[in-house]
This record gives C-alpha cells, structure tokens and sequence, in this order.
C-alpha cells in the first residue's frame, strides 16, 4: 500500500491523499527555505516517503486536532505540533485497533472498493513522536511563505486552522465540516458549547481579508 500525490494546487503547495481514505486530505506546503505538512491520516501508505520524494527541505508535521484520522500517521516522524488542549482528551498514539475500525467504517459507509487490508496495511507505529505545543498566532516561516494557525475550538477543544498568506487559502481541518460533530458534553473535560464553538469560528470568519478561498479536511 502506498500513498501518493493527488494534485498540486500550485508549485507551493501540494494536495494528497491517501490511496486508501478519500475521504481525508492532507497538504505539503513547500517554501524556499523549508516545508510544513498538515495532518498525517490514518497512518496507511509511506507519507514520510512521500514528503521526502516531494522535497528535500527540512519539515516540520503539525496535526489540526488529535483525532486519530489526522493523527494516525505520526508515528513515523521524530517530532509533531498539537495543540496542547487535545493532548489527553484522545490516545496518542491510537492503538492500531482504533485505526483499523476507523478504516472499517469508511469502507462501510463510502461504499467503495478500497485497496487496503486493515490487518497488513495499519500497523503499530515504529515510535512515539514527540508532541510539541501548537499556539494560537503561531507562525511557521518557511521561506517566501509564511503560515499562521489559529485556535478554532469546537470539534475538538484543540482545533487549529491555518491560513496560508502565498496562496490566500484557510485551511480549516474538521472546524468547518457539514457538521461540527461534537463529542463531548456538558461536564466532561473539554466541552465547549455550541455558543462557544460558534464565537470561536465567526472569529476565523473575521478574517476573511486575508483569505479568498476555504478548504477542509473532508468532503
């Protein structure tokens, strides 16, 4: 099983995806001095190999939430960004059984031939990367680019997005889906009401001048 490059959106900027789940992307950006990779999947396919066939630049991962379809793949790289407010509330790593039974549900629910086997293709990670802490206002410089993530709590308390000043892009993660799947209630570590999700992003759409175009990490 591999994972491969699915379209650039231009030179900077590269969309893929893994083989195994379309239903989840994920993004390389590339600057001139260095590149940052957005999200890691399910942790199906060799996307450290394929980061490093893209570019030869030093990278940095950054995970948008700890859900295990963003954070699946970490485990093959030395050091990953999260936000801190996510770090107990989901399993890092998830267990390799998590990742398989997420990727049984997508093949239920999409109804389409995948070309994977959850007992070959997930498997435990080869380490524990370490999580370093991701901050609001926090800029990555990668050299003729630079990138700014923003707290975005509701779908997870942890929520990042990232606005991407080249190309005017607001990548949003799973903030702004078709629905905002709320796990956590009133009372359990973490919950953020629906008013409070809702001030968190109308204040991402308060900066709409620096962005001309959404995208999200779903359909």
């Amino acid at each position: 099983m591999k994972t491969e490059k699915c379209r650039g959106l231009n030179l900077h900027l590269i969309h893929m995806r893994s083989m195994s789940l379309t239903v989840l992307r994920f993004f390389l950006f590339v600057g001139t001095e260095r590149a940052l990779l957005l999200d890691t999947g399910i942790g199906i396919g060799d996307l450290k190999g394929l980061v490093e066939g893209i570019t030869d630049k030093p990278y940095d991962v950054v995970l948008t939430h700890g859900h295990r379809d963003h954070t699946g793949g970490a485990g093959w790289f030395d050091t990953v960004y999260l936000n801190r407010k996510d770090y107990e509330l989901y399993p890092f790593p998830p267990t390799v059984e998590q990742r398989r039974d997420y990727a049984r549900m997508i093949r239920a629910r999409e109804h389409k031939y995948y070309p994977y086997k959850e007992e070959v293709d997930i498997v435990e990670w080869p380490k524990i990367p370490e999580r370093k802490p991701l901050e609001d206002g926090q800029v990555f410089d990668l050299g003729g680019r630079t990138l700014t993530f923003y707290e975005c709590g509701g779908h997870t308390p942890g929520e990042m997005v990232v606005i991407d000043d080249k190309n005017r892009i607001l990548f949003c993660g799973d903030a702004c889906n078709n629905h905002l799947l709320f796990r956590l209630g009133p009372g359990e570590p973490g919950f953020i009401s629906t008013e409070e999700a809702g001030e968190n992003l109308e204040r991402i759409w308060n900066m709409r001048d620096r962005y001309d175009i959404v995208m999200n990490s779903h359909h």
